[in-house]
């Protein structure tokens, strides 16, 4: 019957593993539905081809589309955040494997100043970042496009070209080992549009802003001029393959072509109706792709073909509608499953119609504040853009009084690119957008004439554009009727540049006529991004709010129900588990501790300066760690104090000492303060928690002693979940110094509670048989089966939990996840270990026995680590705090009744041997955050491996060693 089970359980596991696998492999999907079988493109940037596939940038750079030789949809990969794959696609390209390479741009807070450059390889499930430009440190960082002018694959290798000042330089990716090698570095004097490389033959070719095209031959510095295709030629994206080349012409809106054995015949292949701005070439050379920044073709010499939308290949829909199914299937199985936790927890409260009432008031005070939130976000998203419009109007006039027009009147074609007249406007003009950098406006601007066809673009300040680009046609759209109507108008668009929000305004001549018009804008990315994310936020907040004011409320039930019991005795009649409420007490200290758990790490990562003589990590995981050694050592001492002194007196030191604690690192600045802080809120803990358990033990019948200890480990399991999602909360629109404000005034609720007690002083519990004997400690320790659970088990595993409380949070903030979200994540985590947990440790108790649940725990921990280790992103670091919020729900149960068990420890005295292992779980808790930060001076990867490999090896030699002896303890 037991084989059954395991083998049910093994089967269960094997396929939560295969769905697990499959939604995170498959987890771009989710950006696709189910129920629409075609994707319509919207803004499309670039689009190569390869191999049959064509690759596409679209929807402004924020998603990469795959097509396969049938031109179906087979991929999907967004992007548009630095949380995502991928921030900017500049560039993309695929190798013959399934990986696509990914040239990223992400864009700082300063307008279209470029943060960093990346070249990302994207697999099935798999992302890495193979090289990394950061431009923060650079006084005039890349703007807009970047540096990056081209990715493309040869011979499975990576090769990309990068304009870095006066030099152009090729880099190779080797795919075998992902090294990155510089191998062609060349001075450039031009003004560089755009670069190709040409693997085969060695050959760096470029377009210039001033028309031109040159190309740079093997073993040579030197640039040679192409002729030109025909006058007044406006050449801006090229590309080569095997000796062929292609580029774009603005003016002739087609793609002219010649080949590198003859580069004096240039020769117009296509024209178009529409300016065909960025182009790509298979590698065979038949296939040439070019995009309009709508729409996309596919071009050969007899016929062009719009692609405005594509079909999803079968497979890949098929995909698309197991991976919504199962998710589907997941969700409803969770609901199902809260449901019924929900309908369990209601029968087990004493007051249900005084729960229901205060549910009711809950919910519909959540309701309330969630109506109110909505309507003062939208009113203040609505005066934010106002205010932005109207700031930018009043910019962009000052930009327009600062035009000189006759020099403008001067600028008539392409070679007038950077002449004096150029200049001379263009400096007046960067030089007020640069002072609104400086106060924190990061506007652009842009300026445009017409000569009667199309909307030409004149100068930038990006500097990205030619002079006399051709931008759009004559007719109807708003740049024609600035000229035409000399009106201003204000714009919000998504086009392949991103997202923007601009003014167009007409300039004048002395006679009041409109020569030019000037366009002022601010991207909008960063403003989007922050409206979504401030919905987005307001809406789990309001949700977490309402999770921590019900588990309040059922706090609240318990507190009432206390001072219920407590009215109908008479003072004198109260025992010690009466004196005060134990539940609320052990409630009280745990929740305030946990509600700085969000963020302790980060903090102390920020305040900690170099002052010790430790390395970074290791002096990060000091206060943490002094914190849980101050714990442990009152924990042992504190029932003695309180034999001494009387519980409340006791109580009170506890209380007090961990209110000063919290004001010590509300009051006292920098790294120092929270080290000292930490220390008596650990110092505070112990005291409470050891005095609490003390009272527990007291109780007048085993049904008081009872019901002592489950107060106790529901006041624990509580606090810490209430903890971290109130601190969330508070972290919301606050900072840290709130929330130690708020934990000392929680501390001084609990000192008011312990007023009425009356202070016992009390000798502990009459001893057995085998207590009143003199315990053999060193005999007890080193008996097999005991020092194996000590220190192959119980302290491994007490140290693995820091991979909740130090690496998790230090972790996901390189990813710009904050400690609100932080929060909210333990909540969640909390909740399961609340409510799962106890039903979870029965079953896997009464399956597996108490020996094989520890082992079980051990194992899923160590497979916690692996699976960072494995895939090193911030998805399996999420799905590890999920795993760990399994384990830990029943590991403790787990742990305690293994040793329990043990016959060793009935010989020794249960008293004597469950001291032995508080002290052990409290040295594996104190030494988690050092040993933490110790393994992480190797990096994180190497940090977490090295861990993983130590509690594999532990957990084989407890199978090894952690067995009964054949000689019983005597």
């Amino acid at each position: 019957m037991r084989q059954r089970k395991l083998a049910v359980i093994a089967t269960c596991i094997l396929i939560g593993c295969f769905l697990a696998t499959f939604l995170y492999r498959n987890r771009e999907l989710r950006f696709l539905s189910p129920f629409k079988s075609s994707y319509f493109f919207e803004s499309v940037s670039e689009v190569v081809e390869k191999n049959g596939n064509t690759y596409v940038i679209d929807q402004a750079k924020k998603t990469v589309v795959v097509l396969d030789g049938e031109r179906k949809l087979v991929r999907k990969i967004d992007g548009g955040s630095e949380k995502a794959d991928f921030f900017y696609a500049g560039r993309v390209c695929g190798d013959d494997y399934g990986n696509i390479y990914i040239a990223d741009i992400i864009m700082g807070e300063q307008g279209n100043r470029i943060q960093k450059e990346r070249i990302i390889k994207i697999g099935q499930g798999d992302r890495r970042v193979l090289y990394e430009f950061d431009d923060t440190k650079r006084s005039k960082p890349p703007l807009q496009y970047g540096e990056i002018l081209e990715l493309k694959i040869y011979r499975d290798d990576v090769y990309f070209v990068k304009s870095e000042g006066s030099y152009i330089d090729v880099y190779r990716i080797l795919q075998q080992t992902e090294q990155v090698e510089k191998i062609e570095s060349i001075p450039c004097p031009y003004f560089v549009s755009d670069a190709t490389y040409d693997a085969a033959n060695r050959t760096v070719l470029i377009t210039t802003r001033l028309g031109e095209v040159f190309c740079c031959f093997p073993d040579s510095n030197s640039w040679s001029p192409v002729p030109a295709a025909f006058e007044n030629q406006i050449p801006w994206k090229i590309v080569v393959a095997d000796g062929e080349v292609y580029y774009t012409d603005l003016n002739a809106k087609g793609i002219c072509h010649f080949s590198l054995s003859e580069p004096d015949k240039t020769e117009l292949l296509h024209g178009n109706e529409t300016v065909l701005y960025a182009l790509g070439v298979s590698e065979d050379g038949r296939t040439i792709t070019a995009t309009d920044y709508e729409n996309f073709f596919y071009l050969d010499s007899v016929s062009k073909a719009a692609e405005v939308c594509a079909e999803a290949a079968i497979g890949y829909r098929y995909r698309v509608i197991l991976f919504w199914g199962l998710l589907a299937a997941i969700v409803i199985a969770a609901a199902g499953g809260l449901i019924l936790l929900g309908i369990r927890v209601i029968k087990s409260i004493p007051d249900k119609s005084g729960f229901g009432r205060m549910i009711l008031v809950v919910v519909s005070s959540v309701i309330v504040a969630s109506i109110a939130s909505y309507s003062s976000i939208s009113v203040l998203l609505e005066n934010h853009d106002r205010l932005v419009m109207d700031n930018m109007q009043v910019f962009a006039e000052s930009l327009r009084q600062r035009i000189d027009v006759d020099a403008l009147r001067q600028i008539e074609s392409i070679s007038d690119y950077h002449s004096a007249d150029y200049m001379n406007i263009k400096n007046a003009l960067d030089q007020v957008i640069e002072a609104g950098y400086a106060h924190n406006t990061y506007y652009y601007y842009v300026l445009y004439d017409t000569d009667g066809k199309t909307v030409n673009c004149l100068m930038d300040y990006e500097d990205t554009t030619v002079c006399g680009q051709p931008i759009y046609e004559y007719g109807d759209n708003e740049y024609t009727r600035v000229l035409q109507t000399g009106e201003t108008y204000s714009v919000s668009e998504i086009s392949s540049y991103g997202s923007w929000m601009f003014t167009l305004l007409p300039v004048r001549d002395t006679n009041g006529k409109v020569v030019a018009e000037l366009e002022v804008g601010v991207s909008l990315d960063k403003a989007v991004q922050e409206k979504k994310d401030l919905v987005t936020g307001n809406i789990i907040t309001v949700v977490c709010s309402c999770g921590v004011m019900i588990m309040l409320v059922l706090e609240g039930i318990f507190v009432l129900s206390f001072f219920e019991k407590r009215r109908k005795l008479s003072r004198d009649a109260w025992d010690i588990t009466h004196q005060m409420p134990i539940r609320v007490m052990v409630f009280l200290v745990y929740m305030t501790d946990a509600m700085q758990d969000a963020f302790i790490a980060i903090l102390c990562s920020r305040l900690y300066a170099d002052t010790l003589p430790l390395p970074r990590e290791v002096a990060i995981a000091l206060p943490m760690s002094l914190q849980l050694m101050a714990a442990a050592v009152f924990s042992m001492c504190g029932g003695r104090f309180a034999e001494k002194y009387g519980i409340r007196r006791i109580m009170q030191m506890g209380l007090l000492g961990q209110m000063i604690g919290f004001l010590i690192c509300l009051l006292v600045p920098g790294y120092t303060g929270i080290l000292a802080g930490k220390l008596l809120i650990g110092m505070g803990l112990g005291t409470v928690y050891v005095t609490c358990n003390t009272m527990a033990s007291l109780g007048g019948s085993s049904e008081l002693v009872e019901s002592g200890f489950a107060d106790v480990s529901a006041g624990v399991l509580s606090g810490v979940t209430i903890g971290a999602g109130l601190g969330s909360i508070i972290l919301s629109f606050s900072d840290y110094r709130i929330v130690y404000l708020a934990g000392a005034l929680f501390m001084a609720g609990g000192l008011v509670l312990t007023i009425p007690a009356k202070n016992l002083r009390f000798v502990g519990s009459q001893e057995t048989e085998t207590d009143k004997k003199k315990f053999p400690i060193v005999k007890f320790l080193l008996n097999r089966r005991v020092i194996a659970f000590f220190l192959l088990i119980l302290v491994p595993f007490m140290m693995s939990l820091s991979y909740r409380e130090y690496f998790f949070p230090l972790y996901v903030e390189q990813y710009g996840m904050d400690e609100v979200q932080i929060g909210r994540i333990y909540l969640v985590c909390g909740m399961f270990v609340i409510y799962i947990g106890p039903m979870l440790s029965k079953y896997v108790l009464r399956v597996l026995g108490a020996k094989k649940s520890i082992v079980l725990a051990s194992l899923c921990m160590a497979f916690d680590m692996a699976l960072f280790v494995l895939f090193p992103n911030i998805v399996s670091v999420l799905i590890g705090m999920v795993i760990l919020a399994v384990v830990i729900s029943f590991a403790y149960t787990c742990q305690y009744t293994y040793f329990e068990g043990l016959e060793e420890c009935e010989q020794a005295g249960m008293g004597n041997a469950m001291g032995i292992y508080a002290m052990f779980e409290n040295i594996g808790q104190t030494l988690g955050p050092i040993v933490y930060g110790a393994a992480l001076t190797l990096g994180n990867r190497h940090g977490i491996f090295l861990l993983f490999v130590l509690m594999f090896i532990l957990i084989g030699l407890f199978l090894q060693f952690g067995q009964k002896k054949k000689r019983e303890y005597k």
